[in-house]
């Protein structure tokens, strides 16, 4: 059963996610989405700690995620979240 998500903020994440997985591959930051994303990483922060769990992500760069630690994915987010 996939998660649902209600919160806006995560859901344009999971969106830019998808997008820059299947566009850009799997590596990004959180620098590599939109501006409205990046200004809401305190409400994103949750979802990746829970997306690393169900091993979609994985961090393969120590820092914090406003300064652009990199982050691998492995799994669409989609496959486990109902957006």
């Amino acid at each position: 059963m996939r998660t649902p998500i209600k919160n806006k903020h995560q859901k344009d994440f999971l969106y830019y996610l998808e997008l820059w997985y299947r566009n850009f591959g799997g590596v990004f930051s959180i620098n590599d989405f939109p501006r409205n994303v990046r200004a809401n990483v305190s409400k994103i922060e949750p979802l990746l700690g829970d997306m690393q769990e169900k091993g979609i992500i994985k961090r393969i760069e120590e820092g914090h995620i406003e300064e652009g630690a990199k982050f691998q994915i492995f799994k669409l987010p989609s496959e486990f979240y109902d957006c």
